[in-house]
């Protein structure tokens, strides 16, 4: 028999109500099958929770139950060390249940190389820097190489997104960029507690991310919104019953790429990537007066084994809840690790990897998230074959 009882501040509650809070039913599944038959605890002060073999003692599970006695109640993550791998998901998704656990480092090795071929000289602007707030993360010296050698500058808009500008000649530039970094040893945090801040009390420069943009387009789905989650309290629970709406109803397929898809476009259709999950569930969320942003950044297969789609950038979103924003993710729908912000915006159209300001076409892309061990050589990269695509219709 498993016996398991969880300490968060000075109340004992079951694993499963800890689980319930903590919307983390993947890895405690997961943990419960690579320790059944034995006896587990947690140590609440560390966060640390053991599994130990009752005949052998050698076993151990771990999981991070991390209580912050705040009055948004407890934020439960698990450690990055602790992720589950993916499989028996439905095709196309990354899923978190039923998967044992392995370790896994707090180093990443980023990076992406672009071939481009424009008609004459043209001006470019690229996303692929870490965000400023990620700058001091970095452990070794960002490297940005073009080819043919050309002059570029690296430049910071007003939400902190680093842009980098060159001019590129006329025929093929190959850019190249790469730098390692520091992740926390956590997942996304979880806060079930936390509820909405009123709209009458919102910072001033939230409110822009209640309006319809480019790809999201509230209008077209403001009555679907309302009648489908106005029963729901708002805050972290709304939020989190949108993610789990769009997961379950968008298959996640490359095919569905298309550059001018509206957040109406991919419900309709059913399909899409990381992109159209996030403005479909970001459009959901302003419809419902919560302030919603797009993000972009490397995330790849961090903390999980490659699945068969290509490595790319990855897109989710953070919304305005209480007093700062939180990282959501209707694409995978479980705490991830390794997230690496590149930039932030309204939606896409904000934040394109690629902005070109005359004809051109992409003719390699590759987008690289490399492990690196602890005290051992690296681990072998997520990289991919360049994969070609139209520059706009990158999810």
């Amino acid at each position: 028999m498993l016996s398991l009882v969880v300490g968060i501040g000075a109340e004992l509650i079951t694993l499963a109500q800890a689980l319930r809070m903590a919307r983390l039913r993947g890895i405690a599944k997961a943990a419960l099958r690579h320790s059944a038959g034995d006896v587990c605890r947690i140590d609440a002060r560390f966060a640390l929770v053991e599994a130990i073999d009752s005949e052998a003692n050698a076993r151990q599970v771990r999981m991070c139950c991390r209580s912050h006695h705040r009055s948004h109640g407890p934020t439960i993550s698990a450690s990055c060390r602790d992720r589950p791998q993916a499989g028996g998901s439905a095709p196309g998704r990354t899923g978190s249940r039923g998967l044992p656990l392995r370790p896994f480092p707090v180093n990443l090795s980023i990076g992406c190389q672009l071939q481009l071929h424009c008609e004459s000289a043209t001006p470019l602007l690229a996303l692929v820097h870490p965000h400023t707030s990620l700058v001091s993360d970095l452990v070794a010296p960002e490297r940005l190489d073009l080819d043919p050698d050309r002059t570029f500058e690296v430049l910071t808009d007003q939400s902190g997104n680093r842009w980098c500008r060159l001019l590129a000649r006329g025929g093929t530039t190959n850019l190249r960029y790469a730098a390692t970094i520091h992740c926390p040893d956590t997942t996304d945090p979880v806060l079930p507690a936390m509820g909405a801040c009123p709209v009458e009390a919102l910072p001033i420069n939230s409110y822009r991310f209640l309006n319809a943009s480019t790809y999201c387009d509230t209008a077209a789905l403001m009555e679907l919104a309302w009648s489908t989650f106005a029963g729901i309290p708002p805050g972290w629970t709304l939020v989190q019953a949108i993610c789990d709406w769009v997961h379950e109803r968008i298959r996640f397929d490359y095919n569905a790429i298309h550059p001018h898809k509206r957040a109406s476009d991919t419900l309709a259709e059913g399909a899409g990537v990381c992109r159209d999950y996030a403005h479909l569930a970001i459009s959901l969320c302003r419809c419902l007066n919560i302030p919603a942003r797009y993000c972009t950044g490397y995330l790849g297969y961090t903390g999980i084994p490659p699945g068969e789609a290509p490595v790319d950038f990855s897109a989710w979103f953070e919304v305005f809840l209480a007093d700062r924003w939180h990282v959501f993710d209707a694409r995978h729908n479980f705490p991830r690790c390794g997230r690496v912000l590149i930039a932030r915006g309204r939606d896409a159209a904000d934040v394109p990897f690629l902005r070109t300001f005359g004809a051109h076409q992409l003719d390699g892309f590759t987008v690289i998230t490399e492990a690196i061990h602890h005290g051992s050589s690296q681990e072998s990269a997520h990289e991919v074959e360049p994969h070609l695509t139209n520059a706009a219709a990158i999810g």
